[in-house]
């Protein structure tokens, strides 16, 4: 659970990830996903005198808007990441990464052509999220469908199944 001060209702909301004590690392590791992160959702570090930082009291401050749509990009992240490891177990690790890559680079491309400062970093995000589910949905059409692959390993019951 990740303790956020929403600076428009001046209270404080919880946020849960659904990764119990790891929502901090969830939180960095999101960081590095999405451009639009550090503009939805502000670290605040505690006070400290010893000058160690303790990961576990980091706060966090955003607006309502703000963290409402940073869930949705990492609800839609943990979404993708589902569809992504189950085509990973099909087609490879290095594939599911290929895909992120293309998807990455697609992002920056159009990045760059906006215009680093001109750029919606948000709509960057939406837009690699929408490439690596386009890139599944092109390779999953492409390929025989799972089930015509699972029954080869199964010849005897081949003829069972394609009747019903």
């Amino acid at each position: 659970m990740l303790n956020v001060y929403l600076t428009d209702l001046q209270k404080t909301a919880t946020l849960d990830l659904g990764q119990g004590a790891k929502d901090i690392a969830q939180v960095m590791a999101l960081k590095k996903i999405f451009l639009s992160t550090a503009d939805l959702l502000e670290p605040v570090l505690p006070e400290n005198v010893s000058g160690k930082i303790n990961i576990a009291q980091i706060g966090w401050r955003s607006t309502q808007s703000e963290l409402a749509t940073f869930k949705q990009l990492a609800d839609d992240w943990q979404k993708l990441e589902l569809r992504l490891r189950a085509y990973a177990v099909f087609a490879g690790r290095e594939a599911m990464d290929i895909i992120v890559q293309v998807a990455q680079q697609q992002r920056q491309a159009r990045l760059n052509e906006a215009g680093t400062f001109d750029a919606n970093l948000l709509e960057m995000d939406v837009f690699m999220l929408y490439t690596v589910h386009r890139q599944l949905d092109q390779l999953l059409a492409k390929d025989k469908p799972y089930a015509t692959s699972f029954l080869q390993e199964w010849p005897q019951f081949k003829d069972t199944f394609t009747q019903m």
